[in-house]
């Protein structure tokens, strides 16, 4: 009689475990279908030349105007977009490969036809 209990407990835990093995269901994950919404930085850079902009508080040029003035190829093939603020700060914003546009780093920029010894 013990060698039947022992067969019949042995099924019964190998059944219990058999019915539990393999992975455990995990729904699918719904990926977004609509786009990322689309940023200040980027609506810019779709905007046409010479759009002047009035801007809310806390966007990333820290500026309550913005004025579209130029737009040029930059030599990694990007196109970029000049950018005046309020203050007269030139800005500059270009598309990276993801197609999204990005404000650049602030790097020499100065006033067209004014050098370090002024007025040409």
């Amino acid at each position: 009689m013990n060698r039947w209990c022992i067969v019949a407990l042995s099924g019964a835990l190998l059944g219990g475990c058999a019915a539990t093995s393999g992975p455990p269901a995990v729904p699918p994950v719904e990926l977004p279908t609509a786009a990322a919404p689309v940023g200040l930085i980027d609506e810019l850079g779709r905007a046409p030349i010479g759009d002047r902009r009035t801007l809310s508080g806390g966007n990333p040029l820290n500026s309550r105007e913005v004025t579209l003035v130029g737009a040029y190829q930059a030599a990694s093939g990007r196109p970029c977009r000049r950018l005046v603020l309020a203050s007269g700060t030139r800005r500059i914003i270009c598309r990276g490969a993801d197609d999204r546009w990005s404000l650049q780093r602030q790097i020499g920029l100065s006033t067209p036809g004014v050098g370090p010894a002024g007025p040409r």
